[in-house]
């Protein structure tokens, strides 16, 4: 929600920025829900629940752990 608010401050003035702003989040949750971010998911919630761990907070972090490997700088 505090990101809407921010992107409404910045962008509010212009109508183009702020609907591509919301173009890009729905881009987002399109590829959250890709059949191989499930499957990663899914593969450690049954490997900790294999170790007798609780994955309480897995796709937390999963979700946390995305944004910083897609925007780190890759070198070719």
């Amino acid at each position: 929600m505090g990101a809407w608010v921010w992107a409404w401050m910045v962008f509010g003035h212009s109508p183009a920025l702020l609907g591509t702003a919301f173009l890009a989040y729905l881009f987002g949750l399109r590829h959250a829900v890709d059949a191989d971010h499930i499957a990663a998911i899914d593969n450690v919630v049954r490997k900790l629940m294999q170790d007798g761990q609780k994955p309480v907070s897995t796709g937390l972090y999963f979700s946390l752990g995305i944004p910083p490997s897609l925007s780190w700088p890759r070198r070719y």
